[in-house]
């Protein structure tokens, strides 16, 4: 059939897009199948019409939980560090959150000299300082975004035995201190040891490159082109897992006639932290980030930002207004704005810039919520009604994402029979075929509609499963659920629907293994529908 690829008697469809200055580019997609696991295909039409209720199967559409989730590596995120005067250094022991009940992820400002006070400190003070400062994460589900600082508004964090590093504007600001070779020397040592150590930490998210200027966000850092591009390598070089994210994509005309923050964003494959995010005088930023990659950055680079009401410019209340700033920002034409942006440019997260908290039930903050990230919701769920030991159990779902932003680490799904008393697993598996960082959400955002023009596609995810011939005759469960791979494989990612069991579980049928199953439906009453499941965390590899 002309314009799809036949793998396995099954029809894909070629992806044909263009290239920037038009020219028509055709991608065979080929797949690598482990058929004894399961087989997975993506379709752009709709996947659910090929799924069919019979006497062998048991087919339904979940009920949509109708309220976003506590999810990692999307939302809101709070911050530690330079907040109501407590710099990232020794005496700033705060952590300041924004959205406590549904947090995921926080900005960890860490100071230099925190992790590194002198040449002769070693890996151990890095892995010290961390264990301390992250202890609580794994336990809450939540991730860290690390930046390292060397100034903020109180003081500097330059190991004490390298040249003065003082804190005034001449000396963060196109600064030779940077370029100085014993200071790239250990900042080349220092981002090497961090990504031996963040690259597959399950505590952190993504990086931030940070480093130079203020609160490491990179001001006037295109007036530092030979600097510029080193750290830029030095970070592309040690973090071949973990997003890396810049501070700006940069906009020829501002300040300077040439930005090479410019070339950099487009030389280097790193999402973006904007710390101006939804203020309208940065709409040119916006579409910068939006023309990256013909307009598919967003698609492999994690895209996020900082706003409050000093960045909407539209607010005539002072900071000190907590229910006028609140009420500004989260509501009509400010709200509508804000997100406006983060379907524009799929932002998977967003940072509060002032210095008290967002009330986590506010419709704004739920309205935000719901934009953020990605949002997987399960339209269309089939599995066998009956298997015997050693029997194939056969299983197909559509699953759609209904936010902004893909999940962007390849975590896997994982099968389950489960007791349905106990709980208790008999039998898991893999799907190794399936990635969901290919579960896109929609494209070209309209504002006027309220929607993308391009529709978010359903993936169709099919699975045929043998059992083992040692599996017990009985009323088994099957559940899905999203792994951490880093965080000891636990369930650590929730679909949208009310087919769910506190723990990370999601029960979507009844099997009978050798064994009559005249109600495959899972009991209603054993869901667990509350947003926030405090029981869902992930664990530190042992070492």
């Amino acid at each position: 059939m002309e314009g799809e690829v036949v793998m396995n008697s099954i029809l894909l469809p070629r992806c044909k897009r263009k290239n920037c200055n038009g020219t028509p580019i055709i991608f065979a997609w080929v797949i690598s199948w482990a058929f004894l696991a399961c087989s997975f295909t993506a379709r752009a039409e709709a996947p659910s019409n090929s799924l069919r209720d019979s006497a062998s199967n048991y087919l339904f559409s979940p009920e949509p939980l109708g309220v976003p989730v506590k999810n990692p590596l999307t939302g809101w995120r709070g911050k530690r560090g330079p907040e109501d005067g407590n710099p990232p250094g020794i005496k700033g022991k705060g952590v300041f959150t924004v959205d406590g009940k549904y947090e995921t992820l926080k900005k960890w400002y860490i100071g230099w000299n925190e992790i590194e006070n002198q040449e002769c400190d070693g890996v151990e003070k890095i892995h010290a300082f961390l264990n301390q400062e992250w202890k609580e994460l794994p336990a809450q589900n939540t991730k860290a975004i690390p930046r390292i600082v060397l100034i903020d508004n109180v003081g500097a964090y330059a190991p004490k035995d390298l040249p003065p590093f003082l804190a005034k504007k001449e000396n963060y600001r196109n600064s030779p201190w940077y370029s100085r070779p014993e200071v790239k020397a250990r900042l080349e040592r220092l981002i090497y040891r961090l990504g031996v150590i963040w690259d597959n930490d399950p505590r952190v998210a993504w990086v931030e490159m940070g480093v130079q200027g203020k609160y490491a966000e990179q001001w006037d850092l295109d007036q530092m082109p030979e600097f510029a591009f080193w750290l830029s390598d030095q970070f592309k070089k040690n973090f071949k897992n973990k997003k890396v994210l810049i501070r700006s994509v940069g906009v020829p005309g501002w300040g300077k006639d040439t930005w090479d923050s410019v070339k950099i964003a487009n030389d280097y494959p790193f999402g973006f932290y904007e710390d101006s995010f939804g203020k309208p005088s940065y709409e040119c930023e916006k579409e910068a980030i939006e023309k990256l990659d013909c307009g598919n950055r967003w698609k492999t680079a994690v895209i996020g930002g900082e706003t409050g009401v000093t960045r909407l410019e539209k607010s005539p209340f002072p900071l000190v207004d907590r229910e006028a700033t609140i009420t500004n920002q989260l509501s009509g034409a400010g709200l509508q704005y804000l997100a406006d942006w983060t379907r524009e440019v799929h932002a998977s997260f967003l940072g509060w810039d002032l210095s008290f908290p967002i009330p986590c039930d506010h419709p704004g903050t739920i309205a935000l919520r719901r934009t953020l990230g990605y949002h997987f919701v399960i339209t269309r769920y089939q599995q066998s009604r009956e298997v015997k030991p050693g029997g194939i159990l056969d299983l197909s779902f559509a699953v759609k994402n209904t936010g902004s932003a893909p999940f962007y680490y390849r975590w896997p799904v994982e099968v389950s029979l489960v007791n349905e008393a106990s709980r208790e697993k008999a039998f898991s598996k893999r799907l190794d075929g399936v990635d969901i960082r290919q579960w896109l959400p929609g494209e070209d955002w309209n504002s006027k509609s309220q929607e993308y023009s391009k529709s978010a596609p359903e993936i169709l995810v099919k699975a045929s499963i043998p059992l083992p011939q040692s599996l017990k005759p009985g009323i088994y469960v099957v559940t899905l659920a999203i792994l951490d791979p880093e965080g000891g494989n636990l369930p650590c990612v929730r679909f949208e629907i009310k087919n769910y069991w506190q723990g990370g579980l999601h029960p979507m049928g009844r099997l009978g293994v050798s064994a009559e199953n005249k109600n495959p439906a899972v009991d209603p009453g054993s869901f667990y529908t509350d947003p926030v499941d405090p029981k869902v965390q992930y664990e530190l590899p042992a070492h």
